[in-house]
C-alpha cells in the first residue's frame, strides 16, 4: 500500500512539474517582447512631416521626424507601439490643436505616402487611413482631405530620414527597409536639428584609417562564398582552405564593426544627452501654440455646430476635387 502511494505521489509530482513548465512556457510567448521586423514606411505630411517605420501588424516601430514642425508636434508624445490609424488621428488632432492646419481651412490637405511591397496591403492600408483622415474632418468640420500616394520602394524613405541621397547599388528592397530599421533606432531621442552632426561624425568615421578596410573586407568575404557556390572542380581540401580564410576575414570584420559601433554609440550618447534641453524647448513651444488656438477651435465648434450641412457640402466638394 505504502509502495503504492509512493508511485502516485511520484506520478502527480511529476505532473505538476510539466504542468509548471508549459504555464511558463506560455506566459514567456505571451508577455515577453517579440522581436518585429519592418514592413512598410509611412509618412504624414501637413507641413509638420513625419515617417512611421510599420510591423506585420501595422504597429509603430519607430517615428522619425523629417523637419523641425514634426519634432515641435510630437515632442510630448509617444506613438510607439500605436496601431498606425490610431497614430495617424493623433497627429492630424494635434496638427490642428497646435494651428498648423487651420481649423477655417477651405482647401486643407494631409498627404499620406506608403511605400510597401505588397500591393494588396498597401491597398487595404491606403484605404483605412483615408478613412480615419477624412472621419475626423468630417466629425469636427474642417474642409480638408487626405490625398494617398502608393510607392513600393524604400529609397525615398530612407533619403527623407538622412537628407541625404544614398547609393542604393546592388541592395534589394529589403535590404533597404531593414536600413532604415537600423538608422531610425540610431536616431530615437536624437533632435532633427542635432542629425547632420551625427552622419558628419559617420561619415569621418568610414573614412577613418582604421575602418576604410571594412568594404573591401566584405567584398572579399561575398566573392569567396561565390567561388565555393559556383565551383564543382574544387577538392575538399581547398573548400576548406577558403573556409578557414572566409573565418580569419570574418572575425577581422567583426572586430572593426565592433570597434567602428563603440565609437558610434559614444557620439549617439553625446547627442541624446544634448537633445534633451531641445525636447523640452519643443514642448513648451507646443503648448504655447495650443494655448494660443484654443479659442479659434471654440469658435469654429460653435459655427459647425449651427451650420452643419453647409460646411459638410463644402467638404464633401473640397474631396472631389483632390480625388
Amino acid at each position: 500500500m505504502s509502495t503504492q502511494t509512493n508511485k502516485n505521489s511520484k506520478k502527480f509530482w511529476l505532473l505538476g512539474i510539466a504542468v509548471a513548465v508549459i504555464v511558463a512556457c506560455v506566459l514567456l510567448i505571451v508577455f515577453l517582447p517579440r522581436k518585429t521586423s519592418p514592413y512598410a514606411v509611412m509618412e504624414l505630411d501637413v507641413n509638420p512631416k513625419v515617417q512611421f517605420v510599420l510591423d506585420t501588424d501595422n504597429k509603430v516601430m519607430h517615428v522619425n521626424y523629417i523637419n523641425d514642425d514634426a519634432e515641435t508636434l510630437l515632442s510630448d508624445e509617444d506613438l510607439e507601439g500605436l496601431d498606425v490609424k490610431k497614430a495617424t488621428e493623433k497627429f492630424v488632432n494635434l496638427c490642428v490643436e497646435a494651428g498648423f492646419l487651420d481649423v477655417n481651412t477651405t482647401n486643407g490637405t494631409v498627404n499620406v505616402t506608403i511605400y510597401c511591397e505588397n500591393l494588396d496591403k498597401l491597398d487595404e492600408l491606403s484605404s483605412h487611413l483615408k478613412d480615419t483622415i477624412n472621419s475626423y474632418f468630417d466629425e469636427n468640420g474642417i474642409i480638408a482631405g487626405a490625398v494617398m500616394n502608393i510607392k513600393t520602394t524604400f529609397e525615398e524613405a530612407y533619403n527623407n530620414i538622412t537628407q541625404n541621397a544614398q547609393n542604393f547599388a546592388d541592395m534589394t528592397q529589403q535590404e533597404i527597409l531593414s536600413l532604415i530599421d537600423e538608422t531610425s533606432n540610431d536616431l530615437k531621442d536624437i533632435s532633427i536639428t542635432l542629425r547632420t552632426e551625427l552622419f558628419d561624425f559617420i561619415n569621418e568615421l568610414k573614412e577613418n584609417p582604421l575602418f576604410q578596410d571594412m568594404p573591401t573586407l566584405e567584398e572579399t568575404i561575398d566573392n569567396l562564398k561565390t567561388e565555393l557556390e559556383n565551383s564543382q572542380l574544387l577538392t575538399d581540401e581547398q573548400k576548406a582552405q577558403i573556409n578557414k580564410q572566409i573565418d580569419e576575414i570574418q572575425n577581422n570584420l567583426d572586430e572593426l564593426l565592433k570597434q567602428f559601433r563603440e565609437k558610434l554609440e559614444e557620439k549617439l550618447e553625446e547627442l541624446r544627452t544634448l537633445s534633451k534641453e531641445i525636447f523640452e524647448n519643443a514642448k513648451q513651444l507646443l503648448n504655447e501654440k495650443i494655448e494660443q488656438t484654443k479659442q479659434l477651435i471654440e469658435q469654429h465648434k460653435q459655427y459647425f455646430e449651427q451650420n452643419r450641412e453647409e460646411v459638410l457640402a463644402k467638404i464633401e466638394a473640397h474631396r472631389a476635387t483632390l480625388n
